[in-house]
């Protein structure tokens, strides 16, 4: 999954069409329907039921607008943090150990499979 097609997705749930989505991401129309298509092969099911004026968004494409949404929005507000950390002057880094918690769900891959000797480096900051 990728930041660009989550972007396209979300267009396409605002505008209501392939086209006017393709238009606002300044992409071309057929390049923006191989990145759905690539999204929906991944999601495993299709988002959008299209028709020759629009698309709406199918029960899959309704679960996941609000988890696309959430995404750009994080991502956004990410970069608006750094810009303002970076504008603020370049400060020495913290290397206090900050605990984070990264699950996956059940069955799945660890994100972020740490060693014993691994997180203790991530712990010096190293």
């Amino acid at each position: 999954m990728e930041v660009h097609q989550l972007r396209y997705f979300c267009a396409i749930a605002k505008y209501g069409t392939f086209t006017l989505a393709a238009k606002s991401e300044h992409v071309a129309q057929p390049s923006l329907s191989q990145q759905i298509l690539k999204l929906e092969d991944e999601l495993g099911g299709k988002l959008f039921r299209r028709w020759s004026r629009g698309a709406r968004l199918t029960r899959l494409g309704e679960f996941f607008l609000p988890h696309a949404l959430t995404i750009l929005h994080e991502i956004h507000e990410c970069k608006a943090g750094a810009r303002r950390i970076m504008a603020a002057g370049d400060a020495p880094l913290d290397r206090t150990f900050t605990p984070i918690a990264l699950t996956a769900a059940a069955g799945e891959p660890s994100p972020l499979p740490l060693s014993a000797t691994g997180l203790r480096a991530f712990r010096k900051g190293a």
